[in-house]
């Protein structure tokens, strides 16, 4: 077993970080980069199982239990998830998408007790503060354009695109595909800039249908025949 590439530190633009409690940013990888590192240590060659899962009406979310086997080595975690639930009706969104997400979280897991990304769980998160300007300082003007945000995509993000796509006659394997196509990943692992981009796509081409209407002659009636 590789322990050196199984332990290798991820580089900075594969870690993400999102908010967690207390204004705490908190580092973490995506399932593909974990998937990934998997596939190169061990060439493709593990397996992973879901032994029992359920939910948690209690904490309103799913957890699952997974082993995850490479080498004749077995390793067992809990995976979970909280279900995505329609803001204004409270009914959830996609019990099946979460389960997704959750299995995701499980093989995560398991694969830290392999050594993968452990290296994240001893850093020290700070509170998202700024320290008080000096009273002296003048910002500069940018000259960059910012930077997309790296954060995940929103679960209203993720409803409404799903959304907009079934309008377009677009089922959920094909929407996938798009985003692997346009960002290298699935729905469910897209930014919140490229969701936007993509909402504001969906949105261009549902706007373009009304004008292209109106360019159409009407039809005449004659002798109140039509």
């Amino acid at each position: 077993m590789n322990r050196e590439l199984l332990e290798k530190q991820f580089l900075d633009s594969e870690i993400k970080q999102r908010e967690g409690n207390h204004g705490k940013l908190i580092s973490y990888l995506e399932g593909h980069t974990v998937i990934s590192r998997l596939n190169e240590s061990f060439g493709g060659e593990w397996s992973f199982e879901v032994t029992e899962y359920g939910i948690d009406e209690a904490n309103d979310e799913i957890c699952v239990l997974g082993k995850l086997t490479a080498e004749n080595v077995v390793k067992m975690q809990f995976g979970s998830t909280a279900i995505t639930r329609n803001k204004q009706t409270k009914a959830a969104v996609s019990i099946g998408d979460d389960y997704k997400k959750c299995v995701t979280d499980c093989i995560k897991k398991c694969a830290t007790l392999f050594g993968v990304g452990l290296h994240l769980y001893g850093e020290k998160t700070e509170p998202r503060t700024q320290p008080a300007p000096s009273p002296d300082y003048v910002p500069a003007p940018s000259t960059t354009t910012p930077a997309p945000s790296p954060g995940r995509l929103s679960s209203k993000q993720h409803s409404y695109l799903l959304t907009l796509s079934r309008g377009h006659g677009l089922t959920r394997r094909e929407v996938d595909a798009l985003c692997i196509e346009r960002f290298g990943v699935v729905l469910d692992h897209v930014t919140r800039s490229e969701a936007s981009l993509m909402i504001e796509e969906f949105n261009s081409m549902e706007a373009a249908v009304p004008s292209q209407a109106k360019q159409q002659p009407e039809r005449q009636t004659v002798g109140g025949v039509h």
